[in-house]
């Protein structure tokens, strides 16, 4: 179960809406600009933001990906702030509850997930790249149908993230790779690493595409893989 609990703290943390800002590539951690949108797939969910000024924006997402719950979604709200320098602050907060049933009754599981960082980008001749750290909480409260009974616990993550964007033609498609390693912090600690790419296309209105994402929890000699795909549309203003 902690498995299970860590691997969809961690996906929400990792998930966040992309944006559009006037200068910025949608796949721009730097971009501010609003939007609407959704996924299909794995993760399926709509989006929106709003700018704030010229340099800020909160957004939201509401998703129903079960992550091998009957019933599940999460609730995900946040908010960025771009400094002068190519250095964006972010701050995300997320709420996801869902249940399964197995031979011994109703399961359930509740969890909240802070995650605070920054990213720093650099652009290229194709593109640009950029890299970041983030500190992540988890918070589950667990009703286990078993013992029947109800189980609390936290955890803290800090992790490190690289992301590369690379322009081909002028035509606005364009390709897309991030690397995600997260420590728990503990004597209990679990390893968590994600690798996600994304091929699309943007007109400055509209971006949209399909990308593919793969997750891999380690602890104490235990591993868990997880693979999905999905496609993006959204609509910048």
């Amino acid at each position: 179960m902690k498995q299970t609990i860590v691997a969809v703290g961690m996906a929400c943390a990792i998930a966040a809406p992309m944006s559009y800002a006037n200068d910025f590539h949608p796949s721009d951690p730097r971009n501010t600009q609003s939007f609407v949108g959704g996924t299909l797939g794995d993760g399926t969910s709509l989006k929106g933001g709003y700018e704030i000024g010229d340099n800020a924006q909160v957004y939201g997402s509401w998703g129903i990906d079960d992550y091998d719950f009957d019933d599940a979604n999460t609730l995900t709200l946040g908010g960025k702030y771009r400094l002068q320098g190519g250095t964006v602050l972010e701050g995300q907060y997320s709420m996801f509850g869902g249940d399964y049933r197995d031979y011994w009754g109703l399961n359930t599981a509740d969890l909240d997930v802070l995650k605070l960082g920054a990213k720093h980008v650099i652009d290229t001749d194709f593109g640009f790249f950029w890299g970041g750290a983030d500190y992540v909480r988890l918070d589950a409260k667990m009703y286990d149908a078993y013992y029947q009974d109800t189980f609390k616990g936290d955890t803290s993550f800090l992790s490190a993230n690289a992301g590369i964007t690379a322009l081909i033609g002028d035509d606005g498609v364009y390709v897309s790779g991030e690397m995600q390693y997260a420590w728990e912090l503990g004597s209990d600690s679990a390893n968590i690493s994600s690798m996600a790419a994304k091929v699309g296309w943007t007109d400055g209105k509209i971006d949209a595409g399909a990308k593919l994402q793969r997750m891999k929890i380690s602890e104490s000699g235990y591993s868990e893989k997880d693979t999905g795909a999905a496609l993006f549309v959204q609509y910048l203003f």
